[in-house]
């Protein structure tokens, strides 16, 4: 980008699981699973080559994005595809909290830092700032689908390494004039009505 001298901007979307460590040495490395240490020194790499001029752009850590046309792994779309089955979900991290965003907010916070004029010189989190259990997010699609069964939890397989994320979207507030205006009731209801609407020819 530097080379092409017509000030290309690169913005690079990161994880939210980036923030969970902030500074890290060599000897903390090791502490962290692979996946954290990635998006870690993935930022690192990429706010250096920034400082340096090398690169224009922002970086953005995305928290936990959801909403139609999803993966089917993801939490929403496969345990909505597992009770359309007549399936049971498995819970294995009841009371992790994730920083869930519907994917219309990402949308329009990514046009906005697109246009964006001035430089940000900080990170732009995405998120909504409201980390939601996913305990609640299944009694959610339960109560939308309106299945009356107890929730299944096997607490012996949860080995998650980052139990709760949330979005500090003071930078997104300040400088793109964004806030999110999805709320995870309205975005859940809308994401498991596509689903029963669209399973079998996006997802089968």
């Amino acid at each position: 980008t530097k080379d092409s001298k017509s000030n290309i901007k690169l913005i690079f979307v990161n994880s939210g699981a980036a923030k969970s460590i902030e500074d890290i040495s060599e000897l903390e490395e090791s502490d962290l699973d692979q996946y954290s240490l990635s998006k870690i020194k993935a930022s690192h790499l990429y706010q250096s080559e920034k400082k340096s001029g090398n690169i224009l752009g922002e970086e953005v850590r995305l928290f936990t994005p959801y909403g139609p046309r999803d993966y089917e792994y993801r939490l929403i779309q496969s345990t909505t595809i597992k009770l359309l089955k007549d399936l049971e979900p498995v819970l294995n991290n009841p009371d992790s909290q994730r920083d869930f965003i519907h994917v219309q907010d990402v949308v329009d916070a990514l046009i906005k830092i697109i246009f964006l004029q001035d430089k940000c010189e900080k990170v732009i989190e995405i998120g909504s700032s409201l980390p939601t259990k996913t305990r609640d997010i299944l009694k959610k699609i339960y109560e939308i689908m309106d299945v009356n069964k107890e929730l299944k939890i096997d607490s012996k397989t949860n080995n998650e390494e980052i139990i709760y994320m949330k979005a500090n979207i003071e930078i997104a507030e300040k400088n793109l004039a964004w806030t999110p205006k999805i709320n995870i009731d309205d975005g859940i209801s809308e994401t498991v009505n596509w689903i029963r609407e669209n399973y079998k020819e996006y997802y089968e």
